[in-house]
């Protein structure tokens, strides 16, 4: 299980107030070997970080090994608002814990 939050501050360029955005999460990962790792949570996003809408929502993921260093791998945060998004990409694992990762937001 993990939990975390991003907080921050943005500059006054389009908006004439500064605004704090913060972004929390609570998350727990299934880690099932050669069947993937499995990933499920929730979020809240304040308005400041996800803009109008939902500010509560599940994000879920997925990892399954194709082959030896490359996974397929999807995301999902789900909602009503700036950061609901899907994803389904490609990681590959690179020597000396590095990964290069690539996809597509749906």
């Amino acid at each position: 299980m993990s939990f975390g939050t991003q907080t921050g501050l943005t500059p006054p360029l389009y908006h004439s107030t500064i605004q704090v955005p913060s972004f929390s999460y609570i998350n727990n990962a299934v880690d099932l070997n050669e069947w993937g790792k499995y990933y499920l949570g929730a979020y809240y996003a304040n308005h400041a970080y996800a803009g109008s809408g939902d500010s509560v929502g599940m994000m879920a993921g997925a990892e399954y090994p194709l082959l030896k260093n490359m996974n397929l791998m999807g995301d999902i945060l789900t909602g009503n608002n700036n950061i609901s998004v899907a994803v389904l990409g490609m990681v590959f694992y690179l020597p000396d814990y590095w990964q290069l990762s690539f996809g597509a937001q749906l």
